[in-house]
């Protein structure tokens, strides 16, 4: 199907352009782009050096330049593949070969694990996925993810070994894909395959799925549920804190620590009124804010109290809790603490025993 002219498209039964719903997702190692703004035909056909016609032009990229690469198929060609257990692209078994171009050639993230070194290969589809283990990955060792080959080592080697298949659904795997979140939380469904060659399996075929927004926006919705049945009865805003606070002590994975506050109360606001000063900054001035409940650590490792507008709460590195809730109260929304940006206060800063898998809050 030629999705550029769609008057002469053919639709599969059922299937129409009047449909939606219907998305259909097309994806190639040639370049069409390219060939449109040329405003050539798409033949694949190349002279012959004799002059006498046409000869279709070679799809096999691990032998030849073909016609209108794509950028992926071009980085493939010029990687230093000898650096690696597979050697040059031009010793490549028929098989390899033969593999490799056709998991290049499919849309969603294929990869490949070949051979006993057990190497590594993907296609274009798995890059977004994979974020900095992109270029570092490719014909290198599985192992280079590291918490997925110590969880997954023994079923990709009985795959390969034994011609076992297996399906693994929302495994959790810790990732450094990206240099601003490491040991990044992620979750994966996928399936481990045997590849048979002429006398023996060649490599096990990996295909993913990454399901961490499923999960983790599932487990979160289930926290917000259950803040929903626990406070349900409340009498007082006590007893809201109270089950707030087992809520959040009860996921570990998404609530690492937290301290709750609560606006006790407004000073001097009735003097405020009557003097005619009404405006946001002179109400909530003197806010004062006390500690509702903790979760992760003692409740002395924390202020009791912060009172908006005092200036006494100054940490030792000059940080103002105070000021922060002001500014909160006033534009009506979050703020996010940094180190970065000194705006995180030391004393919320001492490396507290993570509940989040044993990971060290940062």
């Amino acid at each position: 199907m030629d999705p550029r002219n769609e008057d002469e498209a053919e639709y599969p039964d059922g299937l129409s352009r009047e449909n939606p719903n219907v998305v259909v997702e097309l994806h190639s190692v040639i370049n069409h782009d390219l060939i449109q703004r040329r405003g050539t035909k798409r033949d694949y056909t190349e002279p012959l050096a004799n002059g006498a016609g046409k000869r279709k032009a070679p799809l096999d990229w691990t032998r030849h330049d073909i016609l209108n690469a794509s950028a992926f198929v071009t980085f493939l060609r010029k990687f230093d593949w000898a650096a690696t257990p597979l050697g040059p692209m031009k010793d490549w078994s028929t098989s390899l070969r033969l593999q490799f171009m056709a998991i290049v050639a499919q849309p969603h993230h294929r990869a490949l694990i070949w051979g006993e070194e057990e190497t590594f290969l993907y296609n274009e589809g798995a890059v977004g996925l994979f974020g900095a283990y992109h270029p570092r990955a490719m014909g290198g060792p599985t192992s280079v993810f590291a918490d997925f080959y110590a969880r997954a080592g023994p079923l990709i080697r009985s795959a390969r070994e034994e011609g076992k298949s297996c399906s693994v659904i929302n495994w959790p795997i810790s990732m450094d894909r990206s240099d601003a979140l490491p040991d990044e939380e992620t979750f994966w469904s996928y399936d481990l395959a045997p590849v048979f060659g002429e006398d023996a399996i060649d490599a096990v075929l990996l295909t993913a799925t990454e399901t961490t927004q499923v999960v983790i926006g599932e487990r979160r919705m289930a926290t917000l549920l259950d803040i929903a049945r626990e406070t349900s009865g409340c009498d007082d805003l006590n007893g809201v804190w109270e089950g707030m606070t087992k809520c959040f002590e009860r996921n570990t994975e998404d609530i690492p620590f937290a301290i709750l506050y609560a606006v006790e109360k407004v000073e001097n606001e009735e003097e405020g009124y009557k003097a005619g000063q009404q405006d946001s900054d002179q109400k909530t001035k003197n806010t004062i804010c006390s500690m509702a409940g903790t979760v992760g650590f003692c409740k002395t490792e924390v202020p009791n109290t912060i009172k908006t507008g005092s200036g006494d709460d100054d940490d030792d590195d000059g940080v103002k809790m105070s000021e922060i809730i002001r500014k909160m109260e006033e534009s009506r929304d979050s703020r996010l603490l940094s180190l970065d940006k000194g705006t995180l206060p030391k004393w919320l800063n001492r490396g507290f025993t993570g509940r989040a898998g044993g990971i060290a809050c940062r």
